[in-house]
């Protein structure tokens, strides 16, 4: 199901760059520029951001580093899985970090390839581009992020090791060496009866509060959310999310629950997902998770195409807040073209920050200031804490 959506979103990022001087002048400040469909952000402990860039043809996927007040960036890490069709263009589709530990997912890249008939999709008969696509990796770092001064550089050769269980260690020439080891390779391809095949598509994920052993993460493609213990590599479904009725006048009866993003809330767990074509208004939000459990209720509700999500919780107020960030507000209409930044600081949600460009990925930092990635125009922009 997400092929298809990465699919519709290259040709809305189409139409929203040819429209973009209609609707972005009153958009939020661009803190960096010249990113190649970056997708998924996450923050250094020095508070600064990562953003993983697909770039341009096989395994010219990177992690950047961008100086959040300056806007400088500098390639972390090159030569990581992507490949150059149209219907699978990305790279890095979620990232943490743990003190020195980058956790990565990989997408699922072209291990599939569209079926004959409409909304099917086979394995792929030729060798996938990658063989470490739908993974999880850690990149161990001696030392600081920011003391990184010269990228490191995976071959082909490194993720053959890789995919074969061996750990790999990078030195990027300027007197710094990574290790980078797999923690988890999903599943390609499983079976399915309606699309002959579902490819593994991990899509984000969070550490669960107190509990710095098990990885969340959202499985786009399998509908599902994963756990993971980053010590032994296990995993374990907690939850799988079955279609929700069409509620659009027209398509299939059914559409399928696309996971976004998971994010720690408390004890519990956000997950945020939209809804298959065609996208009907009111069919995205985000579901609470028992992390413990797997047992899964609608909490954020009525939206349209929410790719991520974020919370505030202080002691000083007992009630939360939550920023929802849209892909676009209406998938199907031109009018709802851009995306935009909608948050609940009481029931009510208002729109915080509107004019976003396909936005994907969010980040806060402890200033309240929100950052968020646009695939189509290659920026990360700020919205201003308020």
């Amino acid at each position: 199901m997400n092929r298809k959506f990465i699919q519709f979103c290259l040709l809305l990022a189409a139409l929203t760059l040819a429209q973009a001087s209609l609707f972005g002048q009153d958009g939020p400040a661009t803190v960096a520029a010249g990113l190649e469909s970056p997708y998924k952000m996450t923050m250094t402990p020095a508070g600064n951001l990562l953003v993983g860039e697909t770039g341009k043809g096989s395994n010219a996927g990177r992690i950047t580093l961008v100086n959040k007040t300056t806007g400088a960036k500098s390639i972390l890490v090159s030569g990581l899985p992507s490949v150059s069709s149209d219907e699978s263009n990305e790279s890095i589709t979620g990232m943490i970090v743990r003190e020195r530990t980058l956790y990565a997912l990989t997408g699922e890249g072209d291990v599939v390839i569209s079926g004959t008939a409409p909304g099917t999709q086979i394995p792929n008969p030729k060798v996938a581009s990658s063989p470490i696509f739908s993974a999880l990796l850690a990149f161990r770092f001696p030392s600081e992020l920011e003391a990184v001064t010269a990228p490191f550089v995976m071959t082909a050769q490194d993720q053959l090791r890789l995919a074969n269980g061996i750990d790999v260690e990078l030195d990027n020439g300027a007197g710094a060496k990574v290790t980078v080891q797999m923690v988890a390779n999903f599943q390609d391809v499983t079976p399915d009866a309606n699309t002959i095949g579902r490819a593994s598509h991990p899509f984000g994920m969070d550490f669960a509060k107190g509990n710095s052993n098990f990885l969340y993460i959202a499985d786009s493609g399998q509908n599902k959310l994963l756990r993971v213990d980053v010590t032994t590599g296990r995993t374990r479904t907690m939850a799988t999310f079955p279609p929700i009725p069409n509620q659009g006048g027209f398509g299939p009866p059914v559409s399928d629950v696309v996971p976004t993003n998971v994010r720690a809330y408390g004890d519990q767990l956000l997950m945020t997902y939209l809804s298959g074509f065609p996208f009907t208004p009111g069919a995205s939000g985000a579901y609470l998770v028992n992390p413990a459990t797997g047992e899964w209720q609608p909490f954020l509700t009525n939206h349209t195409s929410v790719m991520d999500v974020l919370v505030r919780e202080s002691d000083d107020n007992p009630r939360p807040q939550f920023w929802v960030l849209e892909f676009s507000a209406n998938m199907l209409a031109q009018p709802g073209l851009p995306g935009r930044l909608v948050t609940y600081a009481t029931q009510t949600p208002t729109v915080a920050q509107g004019g976003l460009v396909t936005p994907v990925s969010m980040v806060r930092d402890s200033n309240g200031d929100i950052y968020v990635s646009e695939l189509a125009t290659g920026r990360i922009v700020k919205v201003a804490a308020k």
